[in-house]
This record gives C-alpha cells, structure tokens and sequence, in this order.
C-alpha cells in the first residue's frame, strides 16, 4: 500500500497542474489592481447575464471561465453611470459583488425643490439588509446607485 502511494505521489509530483494534497501546495500570489487603477468594475449584474448568456451551470471549464468573464466585462461596458433621475416605484442596484450587494426600490419621493429636504423611501428588495427599509436625500439615494434595474425571471437585469 506505502509503495502505491509513493509511485502515486511521484507521478503526479511529475506534472505541474497535479498536485495532491491540494493544501499542501503553495500558490503564488497575483498582483491585485488597485480599485482606483481600474476603468470598469464588474458587479453582481453583470456577472448574472454573463452566466444566463452562457446557458451553462455545471462542469464549467477553464475556457468557459474565461468566456464567462469576458461576456462580464462586455456586459460591465453597458450603463455605467449613476442614474440621473430617482423615479419612484423603481428598482435600482449599487453594483457590488457578494454580500455587499443589494437592490433597493423607492417606494415613495417627496419631489421637494429643495434637495435638502427631497427625500426618498426605500426598501431593500435583495441582497445585503433585505426586507429593510430606509430613507434618504434623493441624492445620496443616487450617488448609492450604479444603474437601474429590473427583474427578470428570479435574476436582476441591468436596464437599458
């Protein structure tokens, strides 16, 4: 049994993509890019239609990887400004990944001129604080705000 394992061992130990026990391996670390070096960020949407354009779910290989991303980045390139209308009854996402993501949608607006006292009444729809709701000046409301967005068949899509 030792010997089989050794013979084990050393034939995987000949390849460089085999190595086992996998924690036992020490990865080399990646440069990271600074969030202010980057030109776009790719958020939980544009993951989202990236995996729904791909129409694949298991068995994902490298190649898919790849294509996943860049199916991302091409999505990240489309409505990356912040909104310049807070209309109410809306969806709207910050556009972050994991849990610090999350869908609000302005359930009432007081369209105040003055900014200052132009509120509105949120209620987090998905994501981070879901089922919470808030309020906020119509403008910190925005700024919050990556872009617009609907539901579509249990998934949130970006709006065009």
């Amino acid at each position: 049994m030792i010997v089989i394992l050794l013979v084990a061992f050393c034939f995987n130990f000949l390849f460089s993509w085999r190595r086992y026990p996998a924690h036992l391996v020490r990865r080399k670390r990646t440069t990271t890019i600074q969030p202010m070096d980057r030109i776009h960020e790719l958020t939980h949407e544009d993951f989202s239609a990236a995996i729904q354009s791909l129409d694949s779910f298991l068995d994902i290989t490298a190649e898919d990887i790849a294509e996943l991303l860049e199916l991302a980045k091409i999505h990240a390139e489309k409505n990356a400004e912040h909104p310049s209308e807070i209309i109410e009854g809306r969806f709207y996402s910050n556009g972050k990944l994991g849990t610090l993501w999350s869908v609000r949608q302005v359930v009432d607006a007081a369209n105040h001129p003055d900014p200052k006292r132009d509120m509105v009444i949120y209620k987090v729809m998905a994501g981070h604080g879901a089922y919470d709701t808030g309020k906020c000046s119509r403008e910190e409301f925005r700024l919050w705000t990556r872009f617009e967005v609907e539901p579509n068949n249990g998934h949130w899509r970006k709006c065009l």
